[in-house]
């Protein structure tokens, strides 16, 4: 076999193989944080919570707001009947009795996280900070910076809309104020785990695992 024939099925063989290696590493990206999403959804489910950490923030968008765009697909019940309020103290006390470390997020102060702020939940150490009105997305990037160099485990940050913290690395965890049109349950874009706050009335749950895998969902009485 002459030598340019031997390169060019080298050469194949090994374009194959890269190919089956970036499906196979796709694979496990999709299916594996399923799976992962899942395994919080049944230890929340069973209350066995030990290692997690619990963020439950109450809803902030208006109902009128979210009848305009596709949230209200997520809360028609809402449009027949008022549904009673969540009762947010008790949803706290049953994630501390599910053996979670909860951090509430005082959605009726968020000026206090302007700055920054670290809390300490259990072992874990969370940067926490609200992006709203005059705060710049240079401040926002010096902040997670300061986070990083405090080797905080992972990062909240709560902005009225998503475009405020494109492109800005290091945070983990963003919730949006307006309606984004994010499922409830969350989704990850440029390794950001996006999620909107739901209506007034409701309450939001992120749940951080032991791994590190988040997840998220909406707790309603309608």
């Amino acid at each position: 076999m002459q030598k340019a024939s031997r390169e060019k099925i080298a050469l194949a063989v090994f374009a194959l193989l890269a190919v089956l290696s970036l499906v196979g590493l796709g694979w496990y990206i999709l299916v594996g944080h399923s799976w992962n999403v899942a395994a919080s959804t049944i230890d929340d489910t069973m209350g066995e919570m030990e290692g997690y950490t619990a963020i439950l923030y109450k809803g902030t968008l208006e109902q009128d707001n979210a009848d305009e765009g596709s949230a209200s697909s997520r809360k028609d019940a809402l449009s027949d009947k008022e549904a009673e309020p969540v009762d947010f103290e008790a949803l706290e006390v049953e994630y501390q009795e599910k053996g979670a470390e909860v951090l509430v997020i005082d959605m009726d102060n968020l000026s206090q996280y302007e700055e920054g702020m670290i809390v300490k939940r259990g072992s874990k150490r969370i940067g926490v900070m609200s992006a709203q009105d005059s705060v710049t997305q240079l401040d926002v990037s010096r902040c997670m910076s300061a986070f990083e160099s405090a080797q905080v485990d992972f990062t909240v940050v709560i902005t009225p809309d998503s475009w405020k913290i494109q492109r800005i690395g290091g945070i983990d965890i963003a919730l949006c104020l307006n309606d984004e049109d994010i499922a409830p349950m969350g989704a990850v874009q440029d390794d950001t785990f996006y999620v909107d706050a739901p209506v007034e009335g409701d309450a939001g749950v992120i749940l951080v695992s032991p791994s590190n895998v988040v997840s998220a969902k909406e707790v309603s009485n309608a």
